[in-house]
């Protein structure tokens, strides 16, 4: 296919994008024109994907709320699942030649959609994300907010502070926040990015554990009746990590360190080994590093709803796998694959049981 003269019975994809970019050469212009003059139909579509493209990727001119990028993911969808419509009834008209490309309209409308979240999360002059600041509910001294099952969000406390709330999470704020301390309880997973005072330290109450922020971005984990009451990961800053059942012993933490509480209270401190396992959950991306079956068991009850029975056998086993928004089914086959064992899932129940030899 001649690059000037991109048409023949059906349509150039690649032609048709340089077009638009305005990187046609001139005789593939004048082709491209023509095709379209034939093609009233088709050039509808085309402007209509091409259309809601360009205005999404126009900068705004007001700052973006987050009504307003609700409103326009609405727009969106609406726009993708009328190109949908039309390219199927194009399809059933007229089967093309290489029945790939009528999925070009929808590829199209579906990178439309990315492009109004890229404009929504455009950094302000302050190297904050817009979209985040107005998405981000506020939680009130003396209150608490939760999450559901497989359910993420971001958060900001009266001070500034932001926190990612992790799934089957619960935060709740100390009444006397802002009044010469900051005390949260938390139960679950949460990620701290926190406004610094030096005359009111930032502390998260996770059962036991005792995390005191000297200026820093960090994660923790806590898994109520696991082995590893707490795991602390800390990206930006340094904490301070105690626990309430050894009041004389608290460790600190720096930046790439991570450290893991028992349910004794006993602190195990590795310096440098804060890896991606430890934050891929703040990108709904669930992932095992040398976990032992109770963290398995609390990631499925907090990312699935799950509730997850583990044969004596496997007790002692450790996982090490990594699941992105794959279904619960999926997950467990591959963990039963990695433990030589089967699963059984009824409902909200599931099972790890053993392999047994063949006689």
């Amino acid at each position: 296919m001649s690059h000037t003269d991109p048409f023949h019975d059906e349509p150039d994809w690649d032609a048709l994008a340089r077009f638009h970019a305005g990187e046609s050469t001139p005789d593939e212009a004048a082709s491209v024109r023509a095709w379209l003059a034939a093609h009233p139909a088709d050039a509808a579509l085309l402007e209509q994907v091409h259309g809601v493209a360009d205005a999404r990727l126009a900068p705004p001119a007001v700052e973006l709320t987050a009504d307003d990028v609700e409103r326009a993911l609405a727009r969106m969808h609406s726009a993708m699942d009328a190109a949908m419509v039309t390219s199927i009834d194009a399809a059933r008209r007229r089967p093309p030649a290489h029945p790939i490309r009528t999925l070009w309209w929808v590829t199209g409308a579906a990178a439309a959609a990315a492009a109004i979240i890229v404009v929504a999360t455009r950094s302000t002059s302050n190297g904050s994300s817009t979209a985040t600041q107005a998405a981000a509910a506020t939680v009130a001294a003396g209150h608490a907010t939760s999450t559901a099952v497989g359910e993420r969000e971001e958060l900001r406390l009266p001070d500034g502070t932001v926190v990612l709330l992790g799934p089957a999470s619960r935060i709740t704020v100390a009444s006397a926040y802002g009044h010469g301390g900051r005390d949260v309880a938390l139960d679950g997973v949460a990620r701290f990015t926190v406004k610094h005072d030096a005359s009111a330290p930032f502390v998260v109450r996770a059962g036991t554990v005792v995390i005191r922020d000297i200026g820093t971005v960090f994660t923790v984990q806590a898994s109520a009746g696991a082995t590893v009451h707490a795991t602390v990961a800390v990206s930006e800053g340094a904490v301070s990590l105690g626990s309430e059942r050894d009041t004389t012993r608290a460790v600190k933490l720096a930046a790439g360190d991570r450290a893991e509480v028992g349910a004794d209270g006993r602190i195990v401190a590795q310096s440098g080994r804060a890896g991606d396992t430890d934050f891929a959950w703040t990108r709904g991306v669930l992932a095992f590093d040398d976990a032992s079956m109770g963290e398995v068991k609390d990631a499925l009850r907090r990312w699935y709803g799950v509730s997850l029975t583990v044969d004596s056998t496997l007790a002692s086993r450790r996982l090490t796998a990594t699941f992105e928004h794959q279904p619960v089914d999926e997950v467990l086959h591959a963990i039963a694959l990695a433990l030589g064992a089967s699963a059984v899932r009824d409902g909200s129940a599931a099972s790890l049981r053993m392999n047994t030899a063949p006689h």
